[in-house]
């Protein structure tokens, strides 16, 4: 049953997070956990898969100049900071007390606020155009 499931309720998944615009880790995380995967597996692995994910779209973006150096920079470094606190704040005490939970909970917290972020900025932006007039139809591709 999961063998057949699986497989295209994660490229449904994949569509609306590359269609909304969340990463795949949000995506990715609690499908593993819900296959029963341990939560530190679960996370090691969607963390390892995004890696080459986002580094595909970041040199995408580099390659058609539509990367801002700086920005992409502090950003780097802001988020290899936070995963080092992440790290030292949430993964060592929970494998050392050997609380899943804290990891499972974390994955769980951070999902609802950024839904819940991401609602509300789509809701903020389209207020915003409908009050400016902006044209808010498709946009050529090319």
């Amino acid at each position: 049953y999961n063998i057949f499931w699986y497989p295209f309720i994660s490229a449904f998944a994949g569509c609306v997070a590359a269609l909304v615009g969340i990463g795949g880790g949000m995506i990715k995380g609690p499908l593993l956990l819900s296959l029963g995967l341990n939560a530190h597996v679960a996370t090691s692995t969607s963390s390892f898969m995004i890696v080459f994910t986002a580094s595909m779209s970041s040199i995408q973006y580099f390659f058609f100049d539509r990367l801002p150096l700086d920005y992409a920079t502090l950003l780097g470094i802001t988020g290899f900071l936070a995963s080092i606190i992440g790290q030292l704040v949430f993964g060592m005490p929970a494998r050392r007390l050997k609380f899943t939970f804290i990891v499972i909970f974390t994955v769980a917290i951070a999902s609802t606020i950024a839904t819940i972020l991401l609602g509300a900025l789509g809701i903020y932006r389209a207020i915003t155009d409908i009050v400016s007039g902006a044209y808010m139809g498709f946009n050529p591709l090319c």
